[in-house]
């Protein structure tokens, strides 16, 4: 019976520890597609526009090269800078802080939607710095 009961404890134990690994696993990737930006502006929406645009930027400079910003920066811009489409690239956004004077500046914890980006990117033949370098893993 003391065999049973310590075998169940084990199992229930490790089922804790492996769903905690898991849970970390998903909360780490989270933190990563957050960042913190400024956005400024005439109006609380300008600002937060411009927190959404600083968020893709961040993006880019962590994910692309210079070269692939520089020749492709008009389908960039075109894709992800006009108004109509910013926000589908935005899964959450959240104020830090709201400070107006004359100009509104806002400090907004972003979340992008990076699934979404990199899609798009490949989709106008943008690659990622890092994306031949995830290839080879996901094949290891």
């Amino acid at each position: 019976m003391k065999n049973v009961l310590f075998t169940i404890s084990l199992i229930f134990a490790m089922s804790l520890l492996i769903a905690g690994i898991i849970f970390a696993e998903e909360e780490n990737s989270t933190k990563a597609d957050t960042y913190r930006v400024v956005g400024i502006g005439d109006s609380l929406k300008e600002a937060e526009i411009d927190a959404y645009q600083n968020a893709i930027i961040e993006f880019f400079k962590k994910n692309l090269t210079r070269e692939d910003i520089k020749t492709n920066s008009n389908k960039l811009l075109k894709e992800f800078f006009s108004l109509n489409k910013i926000k589908t690239y935005i899964k959450s956004s959240k104020v830090v802080s709201n400070e107006g004077s004359s100009k509104v500046k806002l400090v907004v914890d972003i979340s992008l939607d990076t699934q979404k980006i990199t899609e798009t990117l490949n989709k106008l033949g943008i690659n990622l710095k890092n994306s031949d370098a995830k290839e080879e893993k996901d094949e290891n």
